[in-house]
């Protein structure tokens, strides 16, 4: 089978492969020897349906779905399986559409989570299985399991930028679409180009400790209207302690606070957090 890179296929050959997932999960059951010929002829036509409204589609739609189509049977094979809710579930028609999604200025927490499954949010919610958290679907508990685990973590904001939501994933070794994050950074590049902010100029002497909070700034890309938690920070802080620099729960404290404004201790700070 093609890699998920693989783009020298035609968009004729893509739809092939298309129509090939799409009877592989609707008429995996089917023993194609025993039908009748009437049987024959109706399948016959909805698979010329079918190949007609995907040639329908531009170039690049056709390109997504190829790719989520690769996406899921090569790296999330357990949410293939042969109930009908998850056939239903996997068509074509619930593939998210990453370019538009990745234009947004925010995801909620829903949305980040549906994407990372290649599926279409808002499509996904309108489904009954999705309302009613259908157990029969491994996909939805899927969504529902990594859910909470976002949820956990205090430094995402119920509505975040899609930026954060890639970092947090790639943090957390979430797989989810590569093209997901190609687009992200392509329509949001100021959230990525770290030129577009001034460097910060290091003094001649300096220690361990200030070379740490030099690089939790740029890291975290902290800058007066983005301020992160100091909780995070501290966290971070501690996650880079070593025998040499070791850091103290104190200590990670004081060095979250230095770096932040001083009015964001006191509850005053409107800037975006993590």
């Amino acid at each position: 089978m093609q890699t998920i890179k693989d783009q020298s296929l035609t968009k004729e050959q893509k739809v092939e492969y298309l129509l090939q997932r799409q009877l592989y999960w609707a008429f995996g059951k089917l023993k194609l020897d025993t039908l009748t010929q009437q049987e024959r002829e109706r399948l016959q036509t909805e698979i010329d349906k079918n190949r007609k409204e995907l040639l329908s589609f531009e170039d690049a739609e056709i390109d997504n779905f190829y790719r989520i189509e690769l996406y899921l049977d090569e790296v999330k094979k357990p949410f293939r399986t042969t109930y009908p809710v998850e056939i239903k579930l996997n068509s074509i028609k619930y593939s998210a559409n990453l370019r538009y999604w990745s234009k947004m200025d925010y995801w909620d927490r829903d949305q980040a989570v549906i994407l990372s499954f290649g599926r279409d949010p808002e499509k996904l919610k309108e489904t009954q299985e999705h309302q009613y958290g259908d157990d029969r679907s491994s996909l939805l508990k899927a969504i529902k399991n990594l859910n909470k685990l976002v949820k956990t973590h205090y430094h995402l904001a119920e509505r975040a930028h899609p930026s954060k939501y890639i970092e947090f994933f790639k943090e957390k070794e979430i797989i989810f679409p590569e093209k997901l994050a190609e687009y992200v950074e392509k329509y949001h590049p100021d959230r990525f180009e770290k030129k577009a902010s001034k460097p910060l100029v290091k003094p001649v002497y300096t220690t361990p400790y200030i070379e740490l909070m030099f690089q939790a700034i740029q890291e975290h890309r902290i800058t007066e209207s983005n301020q992160s938690k100091k909780e995070f920070l501290t966290e971070w802080f501690l996650s880079k302690s070593t025998p040499q620099t070791q850091i103290s729960k104190n200590k990670a404290e004081l060095m979250a606070t230095f770096i932040r404004l001083p009015e964001s201790g006191i509850g005053g700070n409107k800037a975006n957090k993590k």
